[in-house]
Parts: C-alpha cells; structure tokens; sequence
C-alpha cells in the first residue's frame, strides 16, 4: 500500500514532523463545512479551520437532535501533532509495545487515513459534548 504521509516522515525530526503533518491537513480540500454524524441525532460541522502558531486550529458547530449547541466555551480547538494513522486489523503499518500487565509485546495495525484520522480527531476532541 501507498503511504505518502508516513513515508517522507522517516527522515524527518519530530519538529519538522509536526510542520509536515499539519501541512498536510492544511492541504485537505473541503474541511470547512465537512459535516460528521456520529449517531443519527448528532451531528458535528467544521465550521473554520486555519493554522495558528503551527498548531492546526477548528472551530465546531453541533446540532443535537436538531438543536444546536453552544460550544463557545470550549471553541476553539487546537491540535498539535495530528494523527495520520487509524486502527485497522488489516492495516500494513505496523507498531508494536509491550503490555504493561503481561510484558509480552503487543502488535498495533494502521492504515494512513488523513480523511477518517481528521474525523476520529474531531470526534475524540467533541465526545464529551456530543454524548
């Protein structure tokens, strides 16, 4: 498999890592306005996104059972560092730790995924709004 992202990040130290990979989000076309729906009464929009300091920065809309809610406390939000990989049993990117418990080594599956890794990121950063 192709992995673009991941590729020209092995040579890179970890500032020009984090530069990269937010360019690399900057790039995406149509992340203003994209919509996700995690469940069927929620739905959670990219209302702005822009980079600020180096750091990826998304303002949020979202519309619980059609209701909006207001999130201006918590908006907007930063990213630093974003993620370009996703969990996937049958991903070709493999990663390995050891489990704390046992101490036998644990095997992680990826694939590079910029499109569903900025979904699970905004997801992850909203969970606690949108339960």
């Amino acid at each position: 498999m192709s992995h673009p992202v991941s590729d020209a990040l092995a040579s890179m130290t970890p500032a020009e890592r984090h530069a990269y990979k937010v360019e690399v989000y900057r790039a995406l076309s149509n992340v203003v306005g994209r919509t996700f729906t995690p469940r069927a009464n929620v739905a959670v929009t990219i209302i702005a996104a822009s980079v600020e300091h180096g750091l990826l920065r998304f303002v949020f809309g979202v519309t619980i059972n059609g209701v909006s809610v207001d999130l201006s406390a918590a908006n907007p939000f930063y990213f630093h560092n974003p993620p370009i990989l996703v969990p996937d049993p049958a991903g070709d990117i493999v990663r390995t730790s050891t489990d704390p418990q046992t101490g036998l080594p644990v095997e992680h599956r990826y694939r590079e995924d910029v499109q569903a890794a900025l979904r699970a990121m905004v997801l992850d950063a909203l969970k606690d709004a949108i339960q």
